[in-house]
């Protein structure tokens, strides 16, 4: 079973991933970040979710969730991702970034399109943007963040894709 974090799970993405996570058979427990909602219970934001998650959301801390979960999806605004992942926090689970910011391995290009600066220009030269069929080469255990092109396929091979990274 996979242990997962939802960081900006209270945002319009966040909230359709959570749904999707629930329906997944191998997750085990959803750790729902959220700055604006931290101590509030899920289903109080998204009454939807009355009965399938009432966990309250915690704050985000990604060091802390980093070695609770095996994966954590960041569902933020382009240029916060960047100022959170780190070679620390990619050491202890897999981190993939529903924005921008590592979708472009121009860092010119970024920081033109986006008007922010990125905080972790280390890490774009590993970043991985699309599905593993398209990038099975690229899409290692070494891999160290990755944005996928479409989520629910992402959420369809997540178990294949965490039992994959624990091998080596």
């Amino acid at each position: 079973m996979i242990n997962v974090g939802v960081i900006g799970a209270t945002g319009y993405a966040g909230a359709e991933l959570m749904r999707l996570l629930h329906m997944h058979p191998e997750v085990n427990n959803i750790h729902a970040s959220s700055v604006s909602y931290k101590g509030e219970p899920f289903s109080h934001i998204y009454q939807n979710f009355y009965t399938i998650d009432d966990a309250l959301c915690v704050d985000v801390d990604i060091s802390k969730l980093s070695k609770e979960c095996d994966i954590i999806f960041l569902s933020l605004p382009h240029g916060l991702a960047s100022k959170m992942v780190t070679k620390e926090i990619l050491a202890n689970c897999i981190v993939v970034d529903l924005g921008a910011d590592y979708r472009l391995k121009d860092i010119n290009t970024y920081t033109s399109w986006y008007n922010t600066e990125h905080h972790s220009k280390e890490l774009i030269p590993s970043a991985v943007y699309g599905l593993s069929e398209l990038y099975r080469k690229e899409n290692t255990t070494d891999t160290t963040c990755c944005k996928p092109g479409l989520l629910y396929y992402m959420l369809n091979t997540l178990p294949c894709s965490i039992s994959k990274r624990s091998s080596h």
